[in-house]
């Protein structure tokens, strides 16, 4: 990490392929990039970026949340009613929605609002979660919901492919 980028060590050379490298360093550029148009910060500690986020009741409009140590995720209850939140890591997104979020993102809604907060790749991760959820979940979102898509398995240039998912 420098300058609130992600870097890859080049000596990484020494234990993977040629391709591997490149594709690695695809990815890492992709993930800077979004970093870099939003206000996403790496935090040194974690090397994730992270940004809280909620949707008014009308789910017009969202409203990036202060970030703190306070608001990660504690482990509750299998069913917990969950947090809006976007978490980069060097190689995946991770998105975090609420139960009322993930039913309207199911439903077909909320793509604008959502690409809002994540950045141009939003439509595509929203869609691919809105898919997951109607055809996996269905009706039966019974709490907040977190979703991987990790670049490395998916690759940049294809259509997101949620790669893990959980109870929040």
């Amino acid at each position: 990490m420098k300058n609130n980028k992600y870097v890859l060590n080049d000596d990484v050379k020494k234990v993977i392929t040629y391709a591997e490298y490149v594709s690695a360093q695809e990815v890492i550029a992709h993930t800077n990039q979004l970093i870099n148009g939003s206000s996403f910060v790496i935090n040194k500690s974690t090397k994730t970026a992270t940004l809280e986020f909620e949707i008014n009741n009308s789910g017009k409009s969202v409203r990036v949340l202060p970030s703190t140590e306070d608001s990660k995720i504690q482990p509750r209850a299998k069913h917990h009613f969950g947090v809006n939140k976007v978490e980069f890591g060097w190689n995946y997104i991770r998105v975090f929605i609420d139960k009322r979020t993930a039913k309207a993102v199911a439903s077909g809604g909320l793509t604008a609002i959502i690409t809002a907060a994540v950045g141009s790749d939003g439509g595509p991760i929203v869609a691919a979660i809105g898919a997951f959820l109607s055809s996996t979940i269905g009706d039966y979102i019974k709490g907040g919901v977190w979703f991987d898509v990790n670049w490395i398995l998916t690759g940049i240039n294809h259509y997101p492919v949620i790669t893990q998912w959980g109870w929040q």
